[in-house]
């Protein structure tokens, strides 16, 4: 019996039938079902990937805009420029000026820096110091009337993004004749300095002279050279000593000179405000594959010293002889900015107290300081810096507040910036001896005319290199969709909060994300939800995951990850 098989009837079989009639029905639909959903995934790669080829499409043509822009200057200006092709210094102009050749100048910039103008030298005296800080003489090249001049005064400044730049002036003189280049003879405007043993200025003088930078210097090496790092092996130092031989003697000196100059920065209260810098790390095909915080080493500060103390003298020697000049000011912050900071500090917990309405730049560095490296730092150095007026230009000297000065100018840059331009050419003229009566009668419009484009130039610049910052942020970001970070609250409004990342990228969390109920928002410090008590606050931690990343818009969101 337990051998035997039984057949099964026919209303099984009946229901057998119906029942696999069903499941290939079943499976058919699922089939359909899976294959509409392949369909529907495989239409969104192909829109992701269109839309992705349109965006590298579309940075290619930015790309090319902006190089088309670098080199739309008109033919007279092109010809003027073409006259400076692979072209070498005058010797009947270069036997009129002070000789310095024989002396160790080099200059320091960044490594893909090519146009380069300013160098430095330094001698330590019995009594004090002696520096040296050459810039390119420009003027000497870009004359009043010309199209050059013209074309300079209409653009006012480079604009550098990424790894390109729009130049203020043609190629042939921004990184040819005019740039200091390494081993060849150029034409400079040497301001000399004398200062005593604790670093203060003794004495000044400006001189037409003809220069020779002996090494082109780079900021990460003689970074290493005064402070070696823990990976730098015996085998890189040497390297590097061996580089620099021909000035490596004055680096140690350099660093003392600083050093000095940072002690009675402070003691005057110049402000350090903490600010993050990217670099962008471009491809071949010139997209975004790396962001990189800029870090300031020692050869950085010690350079933008320098150059500040070249600065100073040139604005001292136009308001001395009663020249019309073209000054960099920065004006004191007003009451109404005083009172937000006021709030602003209430919210971070600081009872701050001022002597006067206006807070003195003592009291102001004091509080920079007192809350460095703690978590209100964020918060109060963006209020401090909020309350600042922009520094512009002007044709009067009113004076620099956030450094602590009564006179200042810009000198060191004439390769990208006119106003530095425009006071070689003033400076050049008292040098020939010309009377300040005759100086106003030349310079007086051209001072205000200069001052005014330069400062509504700069203002266009630096929106163009933060735009373009913001697209190509986007375009890397575009590749980490749905990665996790950990970032810093480092802007709050009511319809959300601003997050930046360690490398600086910054994306928007929508405030609905994070508050139950209504957000309250207290003096752009801090986001209360009243509901759940939860608070963030400038400068606190937050966990994001990468939303969404519009790379014609230059806009990252950032969705919150509940910890």
């Amino acid at each position: 019996m337990a051998g035997k098989t039984v057949n099964p009837t026919r209303m099984e079989l009946t229901r057998l039938k119906g029942r696999l009639k069903t499941a290939r029905r079943g499976h058919k639909l699922l089939k359909d079902k899976r294959d509409e959903l392949m369909k529907q995934f495989m239409d969104v790669v192909r829109r992701n990937r269109a839309l992705r080829a349109k965006v590298e499409q579309g940075l290619k043509e930015a790309n090319a805009a902006f190089t088309v822009a670098a080199a739309l200057m008109g033919p007279e200006v092109l010809e003027e420029a073409h006259a400076y092709d692979n072209a070498t210094i005058d010797p009947a102009e270069a036997a009129k000026r002070l000789d310095l050749r024989g002396i160790p100048i080099f200059t320091i910039d960044s490594a893909e820096t090519k146009d380069i103008d300013d160098a430095i030298s330094l001698q330590k005296l019995d009594d004090g110091y002696e520096l040296g800080v050459h810039i390119a003489d420009v003027s000497h090249y870009v004359r009043p009337g010309s199209a050059l001049n013209e074309e300079a005064f209409e653009r006012a400044t480079s604009i550098y993004y990424a790894d390109k730049v729009i130049p203020m002036l043609p190629t042939q003189l921004s990184n040819g004749i005019c740039s200091l280049n390494e081993g060849e003879d150029r034409l400079a405007f040497s301001c000399l300095m004398r200062l005593d043993e604790n670093g203060e200025i003794r004495s000044y003088k400006f001189v037409k002279s003809v220069i020779c930078s002996r090494v082109k210097g780079v900021y990460k090496e003689i970074n290493a050279l005064l402070e070696p790092p823990e990976s730098e092996t015996d085998a890189d130092l040497t390297d590097l000593k061996t580089k620099y031989e021909a000035v490596l003697d004055q680096l140690p000196t350099m660093d003392e000179l600083y050093r000095k100059r940072l002690v009675l920065r402070k003691a005057r209260g110049a402000m350090d405000i903490e600010s993050n810098e990217a670099k962008l790390v471009m491809d071949e095909n010139g997209r975004c594959i790396d962001i990189v915080k800029r870090d300031r080493g020692t050869s950085e500060c010690m350079i933008e010293e320098f150059m500040l103390l070249a600065n100073q003298c040139a604005a001292n020697a136009g308001r001395t002889n009663k020249a019309p000049f073209v000054y960099r000011v920065h004006e004191a912050p007003d009451a109404e900015k005083m009172e937000k900071l006021s709030a602003t500090l209430l919210a971070c917990g600081l009872n701050a107290k001022f002597k006067n309405p206006i807070p003195t730049q003592l009291e102001l560095a004091a509080l920079l300081d007192e809350t460095r490296g703690q978590p209100i730092q964020i918060p109060v150095h963006t209020g401090i810096l909020r309350s600042m007026q922009k520094a512009r230009y002007a044709p009067q000297p009113l004076g620099h507040y956030g450094l602590v000065l009564a006179d200042y100018a810009h000198f060191t840059s004439p390769i990208r910036r006119y106003p530095d331009l425009a006071i070689h050419r003033i400076l050049t003229e008292m040098l020939n001896g010309v009377s300040a009566s005759q100086l106003q009668r030349d310079f007086n419009e051209f001072a205000q005319q200069a001052s005014e484009k330069s400062s509504k130039q700069e203002v266009a610049a630096v929106r163009i290199e933060r735009d373009v910052e913001d697209l190509y942020k986007a375009e890397y970001m575009h590749n980490h969709l749905g990665e996790v970070y950990t970032g810093t609250v480092a802007g709050i409004t009511p319809r959300g909060v601003f997050v930046e990342l360690d490398n600086t990228v910054e994306g928007f969390v929508p405030a609905a994300q994070l508050c139950k109920g209504e957000p309250q928002v207290i003096d752009g410090v801090s986001m209360l939800d009243p509901l759940t008590g939860k608070s963030w606050m400038l400068g606190s931690s937050m966990k994001i995951q990468v939303a969404a990343a519009d790379v014609a818009l230059g806009r990252i969101d950032f969705e919150y990850m509940v910890e």
